[in-house]
């Protein structure tokens, strides 16, 4: 799970997507999408809401792997 912020000033409601991969922090093996959530949500200034997925990790190479969580994956969010 992970924790989607509203720390501007104003409300956002928008169509929101949040892409969770896995990046080698080496730059040896390609990026690992493991899933997108997409919604339309509201957000006033200031809220913050809990997103819980369930994910299936693929057999990886070793290396230093890092969980990312990208916010506003089609950039749907305007920012002022």
């Amino acid at each position: 799970s992970y924790v989607v912020r509203n720390t501007g000033n104003d409300p956002a409601s928008a169509y929101f997507g949040e892409e969770l991969r896995l990046v080698d922090t080496t730059g040896v093996h390609p990026t690992q999408v493991l899933g997108t959530t997409w919604a339309f949500r509201s957000l006033a200034a200031g809220a913050s809401l809990t997103q819980s997925v369930t994910v299936a990790v693929p057999a990886l190479p070793p290396g230093a792997w890092r969980l990312e969580v990208v916010a506003d994956r089609g950039n749907f969010v305007t920012e002022g």
